[in-house]
């Protein structure tokens, strides 16, 4: 998949889970192998909070307006209000995706390991929410087929894919 296992990077990881290993791709990883392979120019997930000014323009056409204080404490910002993804496509057109805190729960709820304490929906769970909604968007643009199969080991292993002993 070509994502190193190099934790500064924040692109893959080897985590524990009922006794086995798993790897798991995180949503920078997703990102990083969706420009790697040109199904993208760039992306970019982000939180959206209720004292942050968001506006959701042309989905097609440009990102959404989403200002903040990158440096304010979340106690500041406000309540969590949902993640979007925006991911420039090619030289002109964008594509946004975005999940209320119900969507996502939604999605979290169907996590096989959501009760564990070590769950990274527990641990992890704004970048899980990032993730979330970068495989959803990837539902919508032209992948490839590392793409692809990224996001289908994703969805069928849960958080991660097992790494089998030979």
């Amino acid at each position: 998949m070509n994502l190193t296992l190099n934790p500064a990077a924040q692109l893959a990881y080897l985590v524990p889970r009922n006794g086995k290993v798993f790897l798991d791709i995180g949503y920078k990883g997703l990102l990083k192998a969706a420009q790697d392979s040109g199904a993208i120019r760039m992306g970019k997930a982000e939180l959206v909070y209720t004292n942050d000014r968001f506006e959701l323009t042309d989905c097609l056409s440009k990102p959404p307006v989403h200002e903040f204080d990158p440096f304010a404490s979340k106690r500041d910002r406000g309540e969590k209000r949902g993640v979007y993804c925006t991911l420039k496509v090619n030289d002109t057109d964008w594509y946004t995706e975005y999940m209320s805190m119900e969507e996502l729960e939604k999605v979290r709820n169907c996590s096989p390991s959501k009760n564990s304490k070590y769950s990274p929906w527990n641990t992890f769970r704004e970048q899980m929410e990032r993730k979330t909604v970068i495989k959803r968007a990837f539902n919508y643009i032209k992948g490839t087929d590392q793409t692809t199969k990224m996001v289908k080991y994703l969805n069928e292993n849960g958080e991660g894919i097992e790494i089998k002993n030979n």
